[in-house]
């Protein structure tokens, strides 16, 4: 088994103090607050670090005065993690740079400290939007041999395996990435249709061997009538094109991204994509097993957040092949 992906996240990404309760200020105004009193080797880092290079890759559903501040100090310095405050021990070499008055991690080490430590999917989702912002894969790949140990650079480089420059959403990156990790076949990020009249549209993701299309439709784009009817309409015309289209939402990926892949496999397969039983029977195992750790991990996500507690990790804790 090759390329493994991992859906849990490090312990140190799933801590949280009173979860759900606002921390008294944004992000950015706490992090001002504490470059005064923090060590000097002290270095803002993960999604701390990705907010202030202006990138939002904190969890779904979370505001960022609720969001602790992360930072990154070298073993031996004296810090310790506390509310509000989560604290990295890690070797951090020449990936510092300046924003304003404080040391942050640069972007392309915020990117691939995301990939080793968030869950899964949300790094790939956070991966994808540093890619989109300017950074090079290429680059990436290179970096992770040689940040952190062998471990690391494994979950590194199974993310990175994912990673789209292409995507435009954080749904559209969760959706290739479960799809992929299913083991269905890969499908195009921002797919061009041309159609009859001259006209050129993008599917968010798409095959077209297979003429199939897939739609991610998250409430803040698709929320007004007029954007439902929008959607209504263009999909009414790639249809007519002989395109079998499928839109999906944030809640197919979170609650039930196991309806989400049968559908998808079978308009894959009615159009002609031909697995062998054994591709069937992975396929099957795979998306019970994705199915299971994400229920799993959002049954801890609403008991940590919902109720105040403190919670070190989800339980859905599993490796899974996606070669």
């Amino acid at each position: 088994m090759s390329n493994f992906a991992h859906y849990r996240g490090s312990p140190e990404s799933r801590m949280f103090s009173l979860p759900g309760q606002s921390l008294g200020a944004g992000l950015s105004e706490r992090v001002g607050e504490l470059a005064a009193e923090l060590p000097l080797a002290a270095v803002f880092g993960l999604r701390t670090a990705a907010w202030l290079h202006g990138l939002d890759v904190l969890p779904r559903s979370v505001s960022n005065d609720c969001w602790p501040v992360e930072v990154v100090v070298p073993k031996g310095v004296e810090l310790a993690s506390r509310r509000g405050l989560r604290v990295y021990r890690w070797g951090l070499g020449t990936d510092v740079e300046q924003i304003g008055d404080v040391l942050v991690t640069t972007k392309a080490r915020t990117a691939l400290d995301c990939a080793r430590v968030l869950p899964r999917l949300d790094a790939v989702s956070a991966v994808d939007q540093f890619l989109r912002g300017g950074l090079e894969l290429a680059e990436l790949r290179r970096r992770a041999a040689i940040v952190g140990d062998r471990g690391s650079a494994r979950l590194m480089g199974a993310v990175l395996d994912v990673a789209d420059t292409r995507a435009e959403s954080p749904l559209e990156s969760w959706a290739r990435c479960l799809i992929v990790d299913a083991g269905l076949p890969r499908p195009v990020a921002q797919l061009p249709v041309g159609l009859r009249d001259g006209s050129i549209v993008h599917l968010d993701l798409g095959y077209r061997r297979f003429r199939v299309g897939i739609e991610c439709n998250g409430l803040r784009y698709h929320a007004t009538d007029d954007m439902r009817e929008h959607d209504r309409q263009r999909r009414k015309r790639l249809e007519s094109e002989g395109w079998l289209m499928f839109t999906l939402y944030g809640s197919d990926v979170v609650v039930s991204p196991d309806d989400m892949l049968a559908e998808i496999r079978w308009r894959l397969r009615h159009r002609g994509w031909k697995p062998s039983e054994l591709q069937l029977e992975r396929v099957e195992k795979r998306v019970r097993y994705l199915a299971m750790a994400l229920r799993l991990e959002r049954e801890d996500w609403n008991a940590a957040w919902g109720l105040g507690l403190s919670r070190r990790m989800p339980r859905s804790r599993y490796i899974t092949s996606t070669g």
